[in-house]
């Protein structure tokens, strides 16, 4: 574990934003989210009175970037970038308030609809994501190893991206040279050493997600489909995940596990003195889950060599059990005697191979509610490092008997005088497990 024993306080406690080159501090609360799994981010602010120099511009319309900083001049990080979308203004008695809200960069990939008479046949899905991203001047990433690191460890980040001069955008031109020449039998040393071989900087981490350069030869918009809706369409069938970094730029990428814990989440009754969750939400729910699934495919051979693939696979979550049950950090024990089985007939699978992966699929979606966890924190980072999603964290819990590590899909800034925790900012993440994303369309 990297994050030590004792968890960092929270250093940034200032929100603000920045609207065409003008900043603005003096919020009285808002509510920002951050969620892989939803296609846009949202925004909504409250202040007082504003600033004849920013009224007009903090109209719907207007792009606008959020931030949090300690208030030093290398404090700051960037948690939203997007558009302006309602504004609403409020008087009584001498008292003005204003209201702002919007979604990120994505809902202009929402809004807008794939251009009729758009050729996308016969190209590399990256290659697609980008013609339809460049002219609202999205970029388009194949991973986020460098947004990441750059949050939640300047330093490995200055360090490791030097050669890169500090932009994400040219390490992630370099990483997409790497994809194209990628062997799936590499190893990582393997792929390291063709990336010497060819003069190529050393990247953060060797390549991990092919789909992406798979050409589309079928590939083809539907009438008056949204271009996320379209891209979306096909990314999940190249097993590959989407969503919009907070700089506004789309990641094509599967949620990443493997990886060092960015925070440490205490919640501890015994000994409170080093506790930063104010709050928790958890719960087990084995309603409708398997603990074995059967899944028939198609016939191979002939005659009386005839005979169907088949593919059994055992639930990693619901352990039978002996001993004495006790609170699961990744799994539950279970009574030897519970058994939940299902069989599946499936002809689309096309050998014993593609057979094996959709029946592992089909556990790990069925498995996907089995564990909840939300928490509420203390401020918006921990000495600094911003809560973000697509990170993980250790959560320790001895009253449940919980200490491991978990991935963090969803981020919810907020802060509000008349909130239960009269603690000033809060920041409410979402827990999953490890390894529990499913393609919605795999």
């Amino acid at each position: 574990m990297t994050v030590g024993l004792v968890p960092e306080g929270p250093k940034l406690r200032i929100a603000g934003v920045e609207v065409a080159g003008k900043r603005f501090e003096e919020w009285l609360d808002y509510d920002i989210s951050a969620n892989l799994y939803t296609p846009a981010d949202t925004f909504s602010m409250r202040c007082g009175p504003v600033p004849s120099s920013l009224q007009k511009l903090i109209l719907p319309a207007h792009r606008i970037r959020i931030y949090f900083t300690d208030g030093s001049p290398y404090g700051e990080t960037t948690v939203f970038k997007g558009w302006i979308e309602r504004f609403r203004e409020r008087g009584k008695k001498g008292q003005t308030t204003t209201n702002i809200a919007g979604r990120d960069e994505a809902c202009v990939l929402i809004e807008n609809e794939v251009p009729p008479g758009t050729a996308v046949r016969g190209k590399q899905f990256i290659g697609i994501a980008e013609q339809l991203c460049a002219p609202h001047n999205i970029p388009v990433l194949c991973t986020n190893e460098a947004n990441r690191l750059a949050i939640v460890n300047k330093k490995k980040f200055k360090q490791l991206m030097a050669q890169y001069q500090q932009d994400v955008l040219e390490y992630n031109s370099t990483y997409k040279t790497l994809y194209n020449i990628h062997d799936e039998t590499w190893t990582d040393a393997e792929a390291r050493a063709e990336m010497v071989s060819i003069g190529m900087p050393k990247p953060l981490r060797p390549p991990t997600v092919t789909g992406i350069f798979k050409v589309l030869d079928e590939a083809e918009p539907q009438d008056s489909e949204s271009i996320w809706n379209f891209l979306k369409r096909y990314v999940e069938r190249l097993e590959v995940h989407m969503w919009m970094s907070a700089e506004g730029m789309l990641v094509l990428q599967r949620p990443n596990y493997d990886q060092e814990p960015s925070y440490l989440f205490v919640d501890d009754e015994k000994d409170p003195s080093n506790n930063n969750v104010l709050d928790r939400d958890f719960g087990l729910d084995v309603s409708g889950m398997p603990t074995q699934i059967t899944r028939t495919g198609r016939s191979k051979g002939s005659g009386e060599k005839k005979e169907r693939l088949q593919s059994i696979v055992q639930s990693t979550k619901l352990v039978p059990s002996s001993e004495v049950l006790e609170m699961p950090s990744t799994m539950l024990q279970v009574a030897e005697d519970f058994r939940r089985e299902k069989w599946i007939l499936d002809t689309e699978a096309r050998n014993q191979d593609e057979l094996e992966r959709r029946n592992l699929y089909g556990m790990k979606a069925a498995e996907t509610g089995f564990f909840s966890l939300k928490i509420v924190a203390r401020g918006h980072d921990q000495g600094g490092r911003m809560f973000v999603p697509d990170t993980v964290a250790r959560y320790k819990r001895d009253a449940l008997g919980i200490d491991g590590l978990f991935h963090i899909s969803e981020c919810q800034y907020n802060t509000d005088p008349k909130n239960d925790y009269q603690e000033g900012p809060v920041t409410v993440m979402k827990l999953n497990l490890l390894h529990s994303w499913v393609p919605e369309n795999a």
